[in-house]
């Protein structure tokens, strides 16, 4: 079922072209004064005539854009074994494009392999191996999160919303804000 509000818009723009052939072919009986005074080309007028005269009164609505042909689409056999790939590695789409050249002899680029993720909906990469903070080590690390928050505070108070928060790059920190407010406070 066709969007109503989609059926409006179609059926005001027939009207229009319909007002306009008439026009040309009763009214002002000149196709270059009808295209001026409806602020068309000839060539767009010509085309809607045609396919007037073609189809009548449907031929005046839009054709779909979409392309008859799509010459260059993936195989869906690439396509599950990219989801595979991804699905058993880990691998963003740099990498799952090096594994395919590598292994399969098959190239797809890497934005490719990234629109055939997001129309599978597939999620950003979590690496499995990154290091988890110990006791020990979350301890120098709170200190250095509230001095964060302390400057988050201050931002807020000038305005600035961003919350730079240093961190190294091997540790994940496994902190919410309300925990971080919480320590920040004793």
């Amino acid at each position: 079922m066709k969007n109503p509000v989609y059926e409006q818009i179609q059926a005001r723009k027939v009207k229009a072209r319909l007002r306009m052939l008439e026009h040309a072919q009763r009214i002002s009986g000149n196709v270059s004064q009808t295209c001026r005074f409806f602020g068309v080309s000839r060539a767009l007028f010509y085309i809607w005539k045609e396919r007037y005269e073609k189809h009548g009164v449907a031929g005046l609505r839009d054709l779909p854009r979409r392309p008859h042909k799509i010459r260059f689409r993936i195989p869906p056999e690439i396509v599950s074994l990219i989801l595979r790939i991804r699905e058993e590695r880990r691998y963003g789409a740099v990498r799952v494009s090096l594994y395919l050249q590598r292994h399969y002899q098959a190239y797809v680029s890497p934005t490719t392999i990234l629109k055939i993720f997001h129309r599978h909906h597939v999620g950003p990469v979590v690496r499995l191996h990154q290091k988890l903070l110990t006791p020990e080590k979350s301890r120098c690390h709170v200190s250095v999160m509230r001095l964060a928050l302390k400057r988050a505070k201050k931002r807020r108070k000038t305005g600035k919303r961003k919350l730079l928060v240093p961190f190294h790059r091997n540790l994940l920190f496994p902190f919410d804000l309300a925990r971080l407010r919480q320590i920040a406070m004793n």
